[in-house]
């Protein structure tokens, strides 16, 4: 025996519509939640750059601390020999030198550290002859013509993650109607050969 049977729902409180809308909207929001990753992971790279721009001034401006104060001591040494200043000084500044020194130490990790971040996020091999180039001073000269407000508004409306919670909340609101479409009955047409 052979038998065909069809089943077509004419109205169930609009539920399946209901759902079809709520889950194209959760699509959308994860859509710009991915968006989202890549604008975090583009400002993660930018903040890396700079920390190594910065740890190399930092460290340049150590260096050049220290060698002030190699000069000082130099030149304390004579005066310690000679007998014109107290030893408690003389050795302060030696302190101070040593200091230094370590300060410069301290800035080298620091670029190590800046530098490995940097390659991590940008997914390359990290090694010590990483070289970043700095940008020149008129790339940064940009006038912006708008005021705070606008510049807002215009964030609020192209953000991704300001988006992904709008659609994340317009899905939740299809979605609880699509639920309470579902207490309704049921009306369908069942036929059968």
């Amino acid at each position: 025996s052979y038998g065909v049977s069809a089943n077509v729902t004419l109205f169930n409180g609009l539920a399946l519509q209901n759902d079809i809308k709520s889950n194209a909207l959760a699509y959308e929001a994860s859509k710009m939640e991915v968006q989202q990753s890549k604008d975090n992971l583009t400002i993660n790279i930018i903040l890396a750059y700079l920390n190594v721009l910065s740890a190399e001034d930092l460290l340049q401006n150590a260096r050049l601390q220290e060698e002030a104060t190699r000069r000082q001591v130099d030149i304390d040494s004579l005066k310690n020999d000679a007998g014109s200043i107290s030893p408690s000084d003389y050795y302060t500044l030696k302190g101070q030198l040593a200091s230094d020194q370590l300060n410069i130490a301290d800035n080298i990790a620091s670029i190590a550290e800046a530098k490995l971040s940097l390659a991590q996020l940008l997914n390359i091999p990290y090694s010590d002859s990483l070289e970043v180039e700095r940008l020149s001073e008129d790339v940064f000269n940009i006038y912006y013509e708008a005021d705070p407000a606008k510049i807002y508004d215009t964030a609020l409306q192209q953000f991704a993650q300001i988006k992904a919670v709008h659609f994340r909340t317009e899905s939740a609101g299809k979605y609880v109607r699509a639920l309470q479409g579902q207490l309704y009955p049921t009306l369908s047409l069942n036929g059968s050969i």
